[in-house]
């Protein structure tokens, strides 16, 4: 059979046809197209053999034609291949092109396989960092347990004094801080690291309560705190529910802009308190959950791959501050004041930077050009 296809470098439709047509016997093989079959081509329209034939068998000079010249296209018939009921119209005046449009080509028709492999390995990295987000989620949804449960039992046996190793304002900081980037996340719909920060918001919470039995934390700056995220929760319900009014909606935008370097300001105060607080009362650091802070620093870590890829240089910039004083430095201080066991201390501190090494490279073997996602 034959097959039409686009052809304005041979000089004329009509001279074409016709000399398909008289060629005896066909043309390299290719079958007579009988004269009644249509005298005309459809402007561009020009004929070139089937897949199965060897490609460059049919040419314009084999037909007579010359290779090159403008398309007259100012016949409109048309041309059908076969005959009776087999008989398929190819092209009809007025139609579009035989030839598929760039728009209709899939993409991985048109896409090179140096393309197509880089295309690949940036949608292996889009889909391991997103797992490494959940994972980040439930290492997070975690954190606050041990230091919660060590708070109940401290306080439970009468040892309200071991709480003073923490600091109220690092922790309230910090609860502010989720307050800000859960309204943020949720508005860019990046909605998995939405729900970690609704998680360190309640269970940050949950701690200052236990401060506040203590004694060491202020009822006046509890209060405070405590209305600022209920405000906060009620007014992102409604946001992701869709029920801000008109009025409402357009200050929900203006607050999320500065809501991200709010937030990532209040996150890296939070570990210069927490590190003030131990210096003022080393006595009690035993009173620090170690499981807190490994469990801290394993959750940014986890983090960090996906705001390299995404070039999220803000993001990154809070999330390296807290590895290093949040998590590293913690342990080195609890480590020196004996209550980190040698056998965590030391692999901990060579895989931190190992792990960090590795990110880096395989971010720059495989760049990804992304805004920040969830």
């Amino acid at each position: 059979m034959l097959v039409l296809v686009s052809s304005p470098g041979w000089q004329s439709s009509s001279v074409l046809a016709q000399t398909v047509a008289q060629a005896p016997g066909g043309v390299a093989g290719l079958p007579v197209v009988p004269a009644g079959v249509g005298s005309r081509l459809n402007n561009s329209v020009s004929l070139l053999p089937a897949p199965s034939l060897a490609p460059g068998l049919l040419r314009p000079e084999m037909l007579g034609v010359p290779a090159s010249g403008a398309v007259s296209g100012q016949d409109a018939g048309a041309l059908s291949v076969g005959t009776g009921r087999s008989a398929v119209p190819l092209a009809k005046s007025g139609q579009a092109s035989l030839s598929p449009k760039a728009d209709e080509v899939p993409a991985a028709q048109t896409l090179g396989p140096a393309v197509r492999t880089e295309g690949s390995r940036r949608a292996s990295c889009d889909a391991w960092t997103n797992r490494l987000i959940f994972a980040a989620g439930f290492v997070f949804s975690l954190l606050l347990v041990p230091q919660i449960a060590k708070n109940f039992i401290n306080l439970s046996a009468g040892h309200a004094q071991a709480l003073s190793a923490l600091s109220w304002t690092g922790f309230a900081t910090n609860v502010l801080a989720n307050a800000l980037y859960l309204g943020y996340f949720r508005a860019k719909k990046e909605h998995s690291r939405a729900v970690i920060q609704l998680i360190g918001l309640l269970a940050g919470t949950v701690v200052l309560g236990q401060m506040l039995l203590a004694g060491v934390m202020p009822l006046t700056a509890f209060i405070a705190v405590t209305a600022v995220v209920g405000l906060d929760l009620g007014f992102n319900f409604l946001a992701y529910k869709g029920r801000l009014s008109a009025r409402v909606a357009p200050l929900d935008k203006a607050l999320q802009t500065a809501a991200g370097l709010t937030g990532t300001l209040l996150f890296m105060f939070g570990p210069v308190a927490a590190l003030v607080a131990m210096a003022l009362h080393p006595a009690d650091i035993a009173g620090i959950a170690l499981g807190s802070v490994v469990l801290g620093l394993v959750g940014d870590m986890l983090l960090s791959p996906r705001l390299m890829l995404t070039k999220d240089a803000l993001g990154l910039s809070s999330n390296l501050w807290s590895v290093v004083l949040a998590g590293v430095a913690r342990l080195v201080w609890m480590y020196v004041c004996g209550n980190v066991p040698a056998l965590l201390f030391w692999p901990m501190m060579i895989l931190v930077p190992a792990y960090f090494a590795f990110a880096a490279v395989m971010n720059h073997r495989r760049p990804f050009d992304a805004s920040p996602r969830g």
